[in-house]
């Protein structure tokens, strides 16, 4: 059982990790995490109104126009419906042409228009920030990571205790008395304390949207259930919230690889 002398010495410890070059690294990846969360928060505030309007619009064209709902895709999944989107868009087929001249008719579809371009922007903006934020963390990573320490990360991540997540060695994990299962518990401790610290960005995120608003909720509850002993139940939450990202990003990436081959086979063909 890990007690309180032995959590501390192990903060003591955490806090000798912090040379003042590591210091200053992580001053700067708050900077700019700070300056990445407030583009964010323009970002989704553009982006919930430009949404409100697409929704109030299409309340308004189906009211006006009830056959039109008939010209709309039908399909499974968000991606398969924007690729029926781009190919009507492109082609400027019959249901384009329906569909968007009546739009024209709508205020909030010329409003929503209107808003693109700031949007835009503000999109643009965003994940630039971003990158500067993960550049600079990739490389304080490259910096402070020694070999030793990323293949000790790699033991651990064997034994299931994933460390990836660190953007710097602010754990002494090279300490031959520091295992997997004592650095566990120091996360549990103190009605695990420490895992909420490190959720914390994804709980209290300022004006989140509806899904990560309840992602944020089903976090708060896994860790509850933690902390009451009923591990098999938050397991489950924590592989369901994993299984939903995983799902999110394989609909994003899908075909992405095979129509970077073609493309970069078609540059290629094009300078000989």
């Amino acid at each position: 059982m890990l007690t309180e002398e032995k959590y501390f010495n192990f903060l003591i410890k955490q806090q000798k990790m912090l040379t003042e070059e590591i210091k200053k690294a992580i001053k700067e990846q708050i900077r700019l995490s700070k300056i990445a969360h407030e583009k964010q928060e323009i970002r989704d505030e553009l982006d919930e109104k430009s949404k409100n309007l697409i929704i109030l619009g299409l309340s308004k064209l189906k009211e006006k126009y009830p056959d039109i709902e008939s010209k709309f895709s039908q399909k499974e999944t968000s991606v398969e419906a924007m690729r029926w989107l781009l190919n009507v868009f492109i082609n400027k087929s019959e249901e384009y042409v329906y569909i968007s001249e009546r739009m024209k008719e709508i205020p909030e579809f010329r409003e929503d228009k209107a808003l693109q371009d700031e949007l835009g922007k503000a999109n643009y903006e965003y994940f630039n920030a971003v990158y500067k934020l993960n550049k600079q963390i990739e490389n304080d990573r490259k910096r402070f990571f020694t070999k030793e320490y990323i293949e000790r990360m790699d033991q651990y991540a064997d034994n299931g205790v994933l460390l990836y997540f660190l953007e710097t060695p602010d754990i002494d994990i090279l300490d031959d008395e520091l295992t997997e299962s004592f650095l566990i518990d120091t996360y549990l401790f103190n009605d695990s304390l420490n895992l909420r610290v490190m959720l914390d960005r994804y709980v209290n995120m300022p004006n989140p949207s509806p899904i990560m608003g309840r992602k944020g909720e089903d976090i708060i509850i896994s860790i509850n259930l933690l902390n009451e002993g009923c591990y098999r139940a938050a397991a489950r939450n924590i592989f369901a919230l994993l299984e939903s990202e995983h799902k999110r990003c394989a609909d994003a990436f899908e075909g992405y690889f095979t129509k970077k081959k073609n493309i970069e086979k078609v540059m290629k063909e094009q300078k000989r």
